[in-house]
């Protein structure tokens, strides 16, 4: 991609002509020198490109998140560190469990095997400066469909503690609990939906369709009754959000998803990327579930203290915030590499 902008390139946004700029050198490998000043050049315009959008950013966030995910894993590249480190089985949650108990081992430190190459810290700088920039525009529900996609490939790493090390050091944790606790904070609002105070009390499995329905089958056969002493009704038919459809297929998220969740004869492929006002709760609901699911890795990272409900971060992330400017150089919430 030339760094000189022709006619068909001028056609896009200067933000996502950086963006698209920025991806084209990190995934040919040619005409490196540009791309520090077309990454930051993208990281300077992109939150008032997210302010001019409002609602027309729902569907570019989910895209751009998903692409900054796909260049922390080197696009398919079998020697990427992160590949490599995610190329073992995943632990079911039990078995983590079992296996890491608190305080038993100190945090993992990437292997020989994995060590990050000269090129990897360029895709994180990426992954992070976005996030870290989004995160910020807290309260703003445009954001949501990014934050969520990031942090399903953040919980997916939870899993793996040697991929993680590549990443938690960098993240900006502090920030995301505070922009956990901003949406929180609407839960005092008489419209925030019953499940995401369930998750805030309980920290329970995210639901499908299939098993809230399984569910309610069994309170009414063991003679349970719902509100009022009615009988639980079947459970709505949840659609999955627009970012689902664009997620399915990637391996990071092969264990997000309850079994049947793309069971949707009903919706038709251009009705796939409709967004509805009811989303917005929906994601709501999926962000503070993963950071809940997130902090029970021990609070490693994220902690969630249930009697407050409030997020909080490990020792090692608790950090001074800046959070009227940005240096993107080096994220004010990011923890130095020992």
């Amino acid at each position: 991609m030339s760094p000189t902008s022709n006619p068909q390139q001028t056609r896009l946004p200067p933000a996502e002509l950086y963006f698209v700029r920025t991806h084209g050198i990190l995934f040919s490998g040619k005409q490196e020198e540009h791309l520090e000043p077309s990454m930051d050049r993208f990281l300077e315009l992109i939150d008032n490109r997210i302010s001019r959008s409002t609602r027309r950013w729902l569907e570019p966030g989910y895209h751009i998140g998903i692409s900054n995910i796909c260049a922390l894993l080197g696009y398919g590249d079998e020697s990427n560190p992160i590949a490599q480190a995610l190329n073992v089985t995943r632990p079911s949650d039990t078995e983590s469990q079992d296996q890491l108990m608190p305080d038993s081992e100190p945090p993992a430190t990437p292997s020989p095997s994995v060590s990050a190459s000269k090129q990897f810290p360029s895709p994180r700088k990426l992954f992070n400066a976005t996030y870290d920039v989004v995160c910020r525009r807290f309260g703003d529900r445009n954001t949501l469909p990014f934050l969520h996609v990031t942090l399903v490939f953040i919980h997916h790493l939870t899993f793996f503690p040697e991929a993680m090390a590549h990443v938690a050091p960098h993240f900006p944790w502090k920030l995301t609990a505070l922009m956990l606790n901003t949406l929180i904070s609407s839960a005092s609002s008489p419209n925030v939906s019953q499940a995401l105070a369930r998750f805030l009390e309980s920290g329970e499995p995210f639901q499908g369709w299939k098993e809230k329905q399984e569910e309610n089958k069994k309170n009414n056969n063991e003679g349970g009754a719902g509100a009022g002493g009615e009988p639980w009704p079947d459970a709505p038919r949840k659609r999955p959000l627009p970012e689902d459809f664009a997620l399915r297929g990637f391996p990071f998220v092969e264990e997000y998803y309850p079994d049947g969740w793309f069971v949707t004869e009903e919706i038709d492929d251009d009705d796939k990327y409709f967004e509805v006002l009811s989303m917005i709760e929906e994601r709501k609901e999926r962000v503070v579930w993963l950071g809940r699911r997130i902090a029970e890795k021990e609070g490693k990272w994220l902690r969630f203290d249930k009697e407050n409900r409030r997020f909080g971060v490990h020792p090692d992330y608790e950090v001074e915030l800046d959070l009227e400017s940005v240096d993107y150089g080096e994220l004010p919430d990011a923890v130095p590499e020992a």
